[in-house]
């Protein structure tokens, strides 16, 4: 029989849970020696009562289980506890507990305890990443060393409309948009599997076939041994950046040209004083020439015409001073038509639909020239395979 017993207590001993027997007022009776884990030898803990072991704030709930199971034969309960450490700190165990109070061969109360603590610290890092990730801007992808998708955050579910049942083992290709060279594929994939990080931007397709601008940093995740487990992509929309900056170097473009129309116009203008001071002085000198008269005045209204183009041309270098006043409105479309036309290319109609009234309205021509310009070259950047303009 005692060596049935030493039997048991080397079993019990080479446990790693602790096991803990109780009498019916809480005292301990037999402590294993798992009780080390906690800093306490078995014997420095029998005949004390276990409640001086349990945080205050967890007592009056310890309590309540522990009658409530006494006034049970044979009930068993679990209990999450905090219980202090020899030397001080709270360690939260993990309790399960039998009455066999009943039972002749135990007469006590069976506790058997782990301690996991760590496990809860684990379990509670992990919980505040996978919060973090939740919450952040960015979309966050964590895939698989093969490439297939095993988690996604909700900013990816916002940017490309995919929930993560419908991408969950899936090859993010699935946003493909089939605008990027394949090369550029193959040189990420390279990348990454030798364990570097890839920057990059891409061209991709949402749920709905809508393309949108990202930008992609994907992180190879390494085990101790150096072997890749994960791969994590953060993934940023940038479409509304790029549209930006196109519009930037679109405004740059039309600032250059601006310049330089508006140099071409100043030189332009200095020729046709010229003309016009010398056509002045042949009329006056051939008065009475009735042939010769006559082509002086095409001379003239020849470069009138040419000042009318060298205003819109000042105008659209925006070096015309602002001189509002009383205009044709059908006037001003229909003299601003001809550089349009030269501004659209040939690839582009433009059709004007006048107004029968005669429209009247105080603005300085050339800015509203130039008004007429910037619509009709926005149109044409829209239409890079050609169409028509019109109201």
């Amino acid at each position: 029989m005692n060596e049935h017993i030493g039997y048991l207590e080397s079993v019990i001993d080479n446990i790693v849970d602790i096991i803990t027997i109780l009498d019916a007022d809480g005292k301990i009776r037999y402590e294993s020696a798992s009780i080390r884990g906690l800093g306490y030898e078995p014997e420095e803990l029998v005949g004390r009562s276990v409640f001086e072991l349990v945080h205050p704030d967890d007592k009056g709930r310890v309590l309540k289980v522990f009658f409530s199971g006494v006034l049970k034969p044979g009930h068993a309960d679990k209990v999450e506890v905090r219980f202090r450490h020899k030397e001080g700190e709270w360690r939260l165990l993990e309790c399960s507990a039998k009455n066999l109070l009943f039972d002749p061969r135990v007469r006590g109360i069976v506790v058997s305890s782990r301690d996991i603590s760590k496990r809860r610290d684990l379990e509670e890092r992990f919980r505040l990443n996978a919060e973090a990730l939740q919450a952040v801007g960015n979309g966050v992808v964590i895939t698989n060393p093969d490439g297939m998708i095993l988690w996604i955050n909700k900013a990816f579910t916002d940017m490309t409309g995919y929930e993560l049942g419908e991408v969950r083992g899936k090859n993010p290709r699935i946003l493909k948009s089939g605008e990027q060279d394949p090369q550029l594929y193959r040189d990420l994939w390279l990348m990454i599997k030798t364990g570097r990080v890839w920057r990059g931007e891409l061209i991709n397709r949402r749920k709905d076939g809508s393309q949108y601008f990202e930008s992609m940093v994907i992180t190879p995740i390494l085990h101790a041994g150096g072997k890749i487990s994960h791969f994590v992509a953060v993934k940023e929309d940038i479409t509304e950046r790029k549209a930006l900056e196109n519009q930037f170097r679109q405004a740059q473009k039309m600032e250059a040209v601006g310049r330089l129309s508006g140099g071409l116009a100043h030189d332009f203008n200095n020729i046709l004083t010229v003309i016009m001071g010398r056509a002045d002085f042949l009329a006056r000198k051939i008065q009475g020439e009735d042939a010769a008269m006559k082509d002086v005045e095409e001379i003239k209204l020849a470069a009138q015409r040419a000042a009318a183009l060298t205003r819109q041309l000042l105008a659209f270098s925006w070096k015309q001073m602002l001189q509002p006043k009383v205009i044709r409105l059908n006037q001003v479309v229909s003299d601003a038509a001809s550089l349009v036309r030269q501004l659209i290319g040939e690839d582009i109609e433009l059709v004007l639909k006048l107004s029968a009234a005669k429209t009247s309205i105080k603005i300085d021509p050339g800015q509203l020239e130039q008004v007429l310009m910037n619509l009709a070259v926005n149109a044409r950047d829209a239409m890079p395979r050609g169409g028509a303009v019109m109201p």
